[in-house]
């Protein structure tokens, strides 16, 4: 989904760069929950993306499994084993981190949006300090960069 998606979203930029009638050093991206995590990944690996705006959007989809209310999701933690679920987030999560793209986005400008009280995430589950690291996703994304240079690859996680 994430990988489709995200090629999606460059073939658009294609169309955008080939419009005569488009500035392509002003291209910007906004992003909305999903949207944001896709966001996240895109200015890692497209640098025509001169800035973005990322709303609302987890650090990785295994936070959202861990803490979501929405009932689907609640239904998931119930039925299936810790190590199901362990290995659905290390497999089908993890390589999709957004907060593991952030550092990748430099020198592309993003700014971050959140709310406290967003219905999908349980802010009694873990607490505003929870919530609150998501606010800090920029911070650290700094300092991932300090610690560990940033390889590029269009189809996986930098490590």
């Amino acid at each position: 989904m994430f990988s489709q998606a995200v090629v999606d979203l460059r073939r658009g930029i294609d169309v955008l760069m080939s419009r005569s009638d488009v500035d392509s050093s002003r291209i910007a991206y906004v992003g909305h929950s999903y949207g944001a995590q896709w966001g996240a990944i895109l200015c890692a690996i497209e640098k025509r993306i001169k800035t973005a705006v990322l709303m609302a959007g987890v650090p990785s989809d295994s936070v959202f499994i861990v803490e979501s209310n929405d009932p689907a999701i609640v239904a998931f933690r119930e039925s299936a084993t810790k190590e199901m679920r362990e290995n659905y987030m290390r497999i089908a999560t993890a390589p999709f981190a957004a907060i593991s793209y952030v550092p990748c986005a430099k020198p592309a400008p993003l700014f971050f949006q959140f709310a406290l009280k967003e219905p999908q995430i349980s802010l009694c589950n873990k607490g505003v300090e929870r919530q609150l690291r998501f606010t800090t996703f920029r911070s650290v994304g700094q300092q991932t960069r300090k610690s560990r240079p940033c390889r590029r690859a269009d189809t996986h996680a930098p490590t």
